[in-house]
């Protein structure tokens, strides 16, 4: 439910915060709010070329399992989401379904006190390549 959207503050970049990659994980589940910003490159329809910004609007559920796999609450049609969380370490890949074709976004951060920070990366629509960065809050 990541939706293109006006941010209130500026969002260029992260403070680049290392994660540990150790035994057990951070906990990361709850609702993710994420804003987020990048560079759309390389698409079939040059509408979508250039800077955006997003937010994913009231936010999506991520549920963890005790080895730290993340995966989308149910409930979200056209919407999945999959990932790991080791340590402060933490990757989502999520696919969403536009009516300009489907979106993947990887997400690879560190968590930290109920946060997560860090690069984004994906394709779609129109076959563009996204890069950028991202944070979430997690209620």
């Amino acid at each position: 439910m990541l939706v293109a959207g006006c941010l209130s503050e500026l969002f260029d970049s992260i403070p680049e915060v290392p994660c540990t990659s150790v035994e057990g994980a951070n906990d990361v589940r709850g609702q993710w709010r994420i804003v987020g910003s990048g560079l759309r490159r390389g698409c079939s329809d040059p509408l979508y070329d250039g800077n955006f910004r997003f937010q994913s609007g009231s936010g999506f559920g991520i549920a963890q399992a005790e080895d730290g796999t993340l995966s989308a609450s149910p409930g979200i049609e056209g919407f999945s989401a999959t990932g790991r969380v080791e340590g402060s370490c933490v990757s989502l890949a999520t696919t969403e379904r536009t009516e300009a074709g489907d979106v993947t976004l990887r997400f690879t951060g560190t968590a930290r006190d109920r946060q997560v920070s860090g690069e984004l990366t994906g394709q779609g629509p129109e076959g563009c390549q996204i890069t950028g960065f991202f944070e979430t809050s997690l209620d």
